[in-house]
């Protein structure tokens, strides 16, 4: 039986508020790709865009590969695909960035030459597309019946154009110490006989061959901090997420963060930072998802050191090895800051 799901902004749904919603083509997702379906729940679109957004004043942005164009209700490109991220229509205007700038285009395309809309969007540019939407999926079996529950998928790299914001969550302590309904990632003992880990010092090992599942539905890897010295390392935590982030090599040969380091302000920080110790000899393992896009590049992980904790020093940053990779340009498009110690 073949299911997809339909994917709406409102928290609850019937058949009358599907047919309510604008534009007569309502988006659905089915393993990771987008498309549209009509009132009559047939598949107009087929899916196979890697983002999409719902259809505003006839057309909607979609990004098929590396770049955002706007199709019509036909599945016809209206806007070829040449920008890192869009917005769709609102009052005849989309937002959109290329080239490092974010400006506002018309339904042909071209750059609204309007100075007062120009600093709007100069204003607003950090504010342009975080991710899509939080839409809330339903799935539609063959028989058009709509269901909360979703199906088993199969697994698919996360191809996507924003900032991730993953949580590499970590415990101290040892596993003995796990209490019941508690997420469980307490540090593992390093072994003499693993030749992947160093043999005197902290370290970050990514290991892109040890494959893994994240988030039930992305295919990852494996990476792992490890203190392979003799004396206990400091590092750092933000409720719990370890401040780890990936990196990735711009064509301009810049490394740009791909993922949103936890920060004192996080919307899941609760303003809760501190120091946490990994013992001599142990090691946290981490899962990563497989990122996709449409540019190879070399990636590395950061993260956060304070090689000497009973100075008042700053941390450091520390790198993991290198790896092969792949992205998309909208997430390096919009540069953040540096991560910042709370």
């Amino acid at each position: 039986m073949r299911i997809v799901s339909i994917v709406t902004l409102l928290l609850t749904i019937g058949v009358s508020d599907l047919y309510a919603q604008s534009d007569s083509l309502y988006l659905i997702s089915d393993r990771g790709k987008f498309g549209y379906v009509n009132k009559e729940k047939t598949i107009v679109i087929t899916p196979r865009f890697f983002a999409a957004y719902p259809f505003k004043e006839g057309l909607a942005p979609v990004r098929e590969a590396g770049f955002y164009g706007y199709i019509d209700t036909s599945g016809h490109y209206v806007i070829q695909p040449r920008f890192e991220q869009a917005l769709p229509f609102h009052d005849g205007l989309a937002r959109v960035y290329e080239n490092d700038k974010v400006f506002y285009i018309d339904k042909s395309g071209c750059k609204v030459s309007d100075e007062a809309k120009e600093l709007e969007a100069i204003h607003t540019s950090e504010r342009l597309i975080v991710k899509i939407p939080p839409f809330v999926y339903f799935y539609m079996d063959s028989l058009g019946h709509l269901t909360r529950n979703e199906p088993h998928m199969t697994l698919y790299n996360k191809n996507i154009d924003y900032l991730g914001d993953i949580s590499y969550l970590i415990q101290e302590g040892t596993s003995s110490e796990i209490r019941q309904n508690e997420w469980k990632n307490y540090p593992n003992a390093v072994s003499p006989f693993d030749t992947l880990f160093p043999t005197d010092t902290l370290r970050i090992v990514a290991v892109p061959a040890a494959r893994t599942v994240v988030e039930d539905r992305y295919n990852g890897y494996k990476v792992f901090v490890v203190n392979a010295g003799q004396k206990a390392a400091t590092l750092l935590t933000t409720h719990g997420r370890l401040h780890i982030w990936l990196e990735a090599l711009t064509g301009n040969n810049e490394w740009r963060n791909l993922e949103i380091p936890p920060r004192s302000d996080h919307l899941f920080s609760s303003n809760f930072s501190r120091r946490v110790s990994l013992s001599a000899q142990r090691y946290w393992e981490l899962h990563c998802p497989v990122y996709e896009g449409v540019f190879k590049t070399r990636m590395r992980y950061a993260m956060y050191y304070f090689p000497r904790p009973d100075k008042i020093e700053p941390a450091v940053i520390i790198y993991s090895n290198e790896f092969e990779g792949s992205i998309n340009p909208g997430q390096t498009s919009i540069p953040i800051d540096e991560p910042q110690l709370p």
